[in-house]
């Protein structure tokens, strides 16, 4: 579980650092081609005159209600501009910026109706991020109730209130007996237990010889939880392995417990039900970190995404303003009508 966290970790911190990347990449690029709505107006200062008498008019003719109204209701600006003609530069780096924070609204704010798609992706990822992470916590406390109710450390009372003549405890003690280490010390002496697991596990006479041994942890943390269920080491603590339906040479001829089987043949249903409930609740969680993947996915291609089209909306503003106009005209020379051509140019 710690490696799943660290690479979780990991793949957020690669998609910050490449979000930042992209910042800078799309920083740079709007400043070296001379697209963001200031340096523009400042390229053709008769179009920022335009703008703001256009403006000024705009203003003039809508009441101060409607005009707040509509500020309210949209205020990134609409498809009105291209149906009007009257194109209005947009910001690459305000665009850009935008849909880092919120995607789509990037594109909202260049005027383009995509940003729907990256809105629908965003309460997507949000809706599988909190659904599975709700789902996932409620079967994690399912499944460690299971074990607190059915793994036991040094409880002789099993679940059902009956009494319970085998436990992990026992079995420690057990293991210290093979090799003359006491087995009278505090069970809940931690580091005292461990290291004499560790002594036992290096001495040729025990049964345990040459086993990787985990050391349980002194709190119920999530590490304890994995451990109980993951290694056959804690597989008497499980109180149903004294079953003999379950594991036929698991007591001897005066129907005690036999703590002298290999661990790996002894098997509990409970242990394995208990593994089925950590991966359900695991896999449900690994669902919801994949929903913020993709919330970091998509800002990032939303943000690329808005600044590509902030800056070919300003491109055709460019190309636009290049344009010369050829038209055949009549004028008038000396009472007489006469057909010209007329150039005209956008400055």
């Amino acid at each position: 579980m710690k490696e799943n966290s660290m690479r979780k970790l990991l793949s957020i911190m690669v998609m910050v650092v490449i979000a930042a990347s992209v910042c800078t990449i799309a920083s740079a690029d709007s400043i070296m081609t001379g697209m963001d709505t200031d340096i523009l107006y400042a390229e053709f200062p008769d179009m920022a005159d335009k703008s703001a008498v256009g403006e000024n008019i705009e203003a003039e003719t809508l009441s101060n209600e409607e005009a707040a109204a509509e500020l309210a209701i949209w205020p990134f600006g609409s498809d009105d501009e291209e149906e009007t003609g009257e194109l209005k530069p947009k910001s690459t780096r305000k665009a850009f910026f935008l849909s880092l924070l919120l995607p789509g609204l990037g594109e909202t704010y260049v005027g383009s109706k995509r940003g729907i798609f990256f809105f629908a992706v965003e309460a997507l990822s949000w809706w599988m991020y909190t659904t599975n992470t709700n789902e996932g916590n409620d079967l994690e406390k399912d499944f460690r109730n299971f074990a607190d109710n059915h793994w036991h450390y040094t409880s002789t009372t099993a679940s059902d209130g009956s009494e319970l003549d085998h436990n992990y405890w026992k079995w420690l003690q057990y293991q210290f007996r093979q090799v003359n280490k006491p087995d009278d010390i505090d069970p809940y002496d931690y580091k005292l237990v461990n290291e004499q697991l560790e002594a036992t596990v290096e001495n040729s006479n025990s049964p345990i010889f040459g086993h990787s041994v985990h050391s349980l942890p002194s709190t119920k943390t999530q590490q304890y939880y994995e451990m109980i269920g993951k290694y056959p080491q804690f597989v008497y603590g499980w109180e149903d392995v004294g079953n003999t339906e379950i594991n036929p040479t698991i007591r001897d001829n005066e129907d005690n417990i036999n703590y002298g089987l290999r661990i790996e043949d002894v098997k509990s249903p409970m242990r394995v039900k208990y593994e089925d409930m950590r991966d359900d609740s695991n896999q449900k969680l690994k669902a919801g970190q994949r929903g913020i993947h993709i919330m970091l996915i998509s800002r990032v291609v939303s943000a690329i995404h808005a600044g590509r089209l902030a800056y070919k909306h300003n491109q055709r503003i460019r190309s636009e303003i290049s344009t010369i106009d050829v038209d055949i005209v009549d004028k008038y020379v000396i009472d007489n009508r006469v057909p010209m051509l007329m150039f005209t140019k956008k400055f």
